[in-house]
């Protein structure tokens, strides 16, 4: 108990001395963190100044906050468009200067990684950990305050949870990966993933702890806004209909018969794929790593934005296929993830991140996905090497 207490005292003072560290050398407009700057708002409107965050007014704050104007067509506008128990995490930093805020939102996140990568994959290499922090899309989510680190890192922290304590998994394990609805568009197949594989073990009460958990998400906030659910709805369609970078499917589809129809009847067929790969996984016929691989790049397929933000879903799978024999083999594949995205920006670069970025990850992980898929349909594990595998969490 003492131990324990003494390690939170000192990671407490650890993250006093890199937030005060950063706030010097970094924070110090809101344009280094756009990102941050929406959601941060968000929450002190809420818990702070106790208005609605879905409103005009603070929509037109954040837009004066990062252009220095009202946003115009075809810009993003910047609107809080998170469900309103996002806020949560920020209640903390809600009473700061939003200088303050984003130097501690930063220096959490920078703790946070290192300790989870060294905890949650134990059998990395030392060395690969503190490489995620050049891995661009992590590095852009940084720079720009980004929600999805929390997201990346509650995946790290339910796969190594797993590892550990896969037995104990029950109704609070489900209740607990409801938070990832928090960002639904890169935390939802994982909180499924991770609650349909618990339900290997125990059955409906992992369902029920997930029902219960994203119901509770859903009401206590009610005692700040009670019509947040219907305010959400509304903020994620605006964002949507303003959105000035459509989700790569949605340009991928653009061009075929069928419109809209046409991209849902793709997006149902892939997501039929990410149940048959859970399928294959559950009877023991297939691994766990093409089902981890293939949610990674399926999230950032559907993803809203042609973007890296969620492109730092591809850590997890990539680094659990690196844990395994011959581990220097598959450094290799690493190092590409690293060096594909930055040469890519200096070569398309004009002066903001380049659609070329996300474009050329997401067609480098989607192949090194199907080869994972192929392989384990030509080589279906053998009982023995299923039992011993990782499962997924």
């Amino acid at each position: 108990m003492r131990a324990g207490w003494r390690r939170g005292l000192l990671g407490l003072l650890l993250w006093g001395a890199l937030t005060a560290g950063l706030h010097q050398a970094l924070a110090t407009a809101p344009a280094l963190g756009a990102d941050f700057w929406t959601v941060w708002l968000g929450a002190r409107a809420l818990f702070v100044e106790h208005q609605d965050p879905y409103g005009p007014d603070v929509t037109l704050r954040s837009q004066m906050g990062i252009y220095g104007r009202p946003a115009r067509p075809g810009e993003d506008p910047v609107r809080f468009a998170y469900p309103l128990f996002a806020a949560l995490p920020l209640a903390p930093l809600a009473w700061l200067p939003y200088d303050w805020a984003y130097a501690g939102w930063l220096a959490f996140h920078l703790m946070a990684m290192l300790a989870l990568a060294w905890w949650a994959f134990p059998r990395l290499p030392r060395w690969v950990a503190p490489t995620v922090l050049v891995y661009f899309p992590v590095t852009r989510n940084l720079l720009l305050g980004q929600y999805s680190l929390l997201i990346m890192e509650g995946t790290w922290l339910a796969w190594g949870w797993w590892q550990r304590y896969a037995a104990r998994a029950g109704a609070a394990w489900g209740a607990g990966l409801a938070f990832l609805f928090a960002k639904p568009q890169e935390g939802g197949l994982w909180a499924l993933l991770g609650v349909w594989a618990a339900s290997r073990r125990r059955g409906l009460a992992v369902w029920r702890g997930l029902l219960v958990g994203t119901m509770a998400l859903l009401v206590l906030p009610m005692a700040w806004q009670p019509r947040w659910p219907a305010r959400f709805v509304a903020q994620a369609l605006r964002y949507w209909h303003d959105n000035p970078m459509p989700s790569a499917l949605a340009l991928l589809t653009a061009r075929l018969p069928g419109g809209t129809l046409g991209y849902g009847l793709i997006a149902a067929w892939l997501l039929a794929g990410w149940l048959w790969l859970g399928l294959r996984w559950r009877r023991g016929r297939g691994r766990c790593l093409p089902w981890l691989a293939y949610t990674a790049w399926l999230t950032t397929l559907l993803h809203p934005q042609t973007s890296t933000t969620g492109q730092g879903a591809y850590v997890l799978p990539l680094w659990v296929w690196l844990q395994q024999r011959p581990v220097r083999a598959r450094q290799g594949v690493w190092g590409a993830a690293l060096v594909l995205p930055w040469t890519l920006l200096g070569i398309y670069f004009r002066g903001y991140e380049p659609p070329q970025v996300a474009w050329g990850l997401l067609a480098a992980f989607g192949l090194w996905t199907g080869a994972l898929v192929v392989h384990d349909l030509r080589h279906p594990p053998a009982r023995e090497e299923e039992e011993a595998l990782p499962v997924p969490g």
